[in-house]
Formats: structure tokens, sequence, C-alpha cells
């Protein structure tokens, strides 16, 4: 049955329907990029679907329980030591309730504000203490530029003898 040809036009829907399906990409792919490389790893996708679709998923469901192949609950930076067993052989050990931190909803929330709150105070500060260096650096280059052009007494009286002079010649 898989390798009859269909005989009528209604049962070659489905396999052109899957021709455009996988052609029409590949020729988008083609013109708008012009690399063929792209069209190469879209068909390697389309064989990794099956893989990741059904045969991973089908082995995790499958191994769902089974932990031996490492220790997967070890904390970063935790030695040997230092380690203690999560999990348990024994099937009648009782859960210990006290190792667990409780804390009401309130309580999370408000310590959680607090931090924003002192966050956002901190940006403040540090907002306000950028603001006023940048404003004295202006002053104190206004200063530096000021200083070196200030002009002594003659210097202002030669001015005005210009300004003067330039109304004249406006007029004349």
């Amino acid at each position: 049955m898989i390798l009859t040809p269909p005989t009528s036009f209604q049962e070659g829907i489905p396999v052109l329907l899957l021709i455009t399906g996988l052609v029409l990409p590949a020729l988008l792919i083609l013109f708008t990029t012009r690399q063929a490389s792209y069209v190469l790893w879209m068909f390697a996708y389309l064989l990794a679907l099956p893989i990741w679709n059904f045969v991973l998923p089908v082995y995790a469901f499958w191994h769902l329980d089974d932990l031996t192949w490492g220790d997967t609950r070890r904390v970063e930076g935790e030695t040997k030591q230092h380690q203690q067993k999560v999990y348990s052989e024994d099937k009648t050990a009782v859960f210990d309730g006290t190792s667990v931190p409780l804390r009401r909803w309130a309580d999370w929330e408000k310590s959680r504000l607090r931090k924003l709150r002192k966050d956002e105070l901190k940006r403040q500060h540090l907002q306000r203490v950028e603001e006023a260096r940048r404003h004295n650096q202006l002053l104190n280059a206004m200063d530096a530029r000021f200083d070196a052009h200030s002009l002594g007494p003659e210097d202002m009286a030669d001015l005005k003898e210009a300004d003067l002079e330039q109304e004249e010649w406006q007029w004349v």
C-alpha cells in the first residue's frame, strides 16, 4: 500500500500537499537568503522532528524513575562531606517538616516590598549624586573658561571704544 502510487487526483492530494509544504519553504529560504546551506539545515530539522517529538519523550517517560545515571540533586560548589541524601531508599522513613522554612505570604511580600523600596532609594540617591557631580563639572568648566578669558579694566575700555566705532561705522 505504501509503494503503490495514487490512481486518482483525490488520492494524490495528501502527497501534493506534503510536497508543497516542503518545497515552498525551501524556495522561500533560497529567494530571501540566497544560501543553500539553510535549505540543507531545514531538511536536517525535518529529519530530526520524529526523534525530538516521539523518541525522546517516550524514552524520558519510560525512564522517569531511573536515578542511576547521576547526581541530579547536587548543589554547585557542594563537597562530598556536606552532601545530604535528598531521597531515601527506606520506604518507612517519615518526612521531617522542620527542615522547611515557614513564613506567611504577608511576610514574604513585606520583605520583597522593603527590598524594592531600598533599591529605589539607592537608585535615587545615586542619580542625585551623579547630577550633582555633572553640575559641579559644568561649573568648574565655566569657571575655567571665564578665568582664561577674563579681561582687565584697560581691556574693557578698549572694548567700549571698539563698540562705539562699530556703531559709527554702521551709520555712515
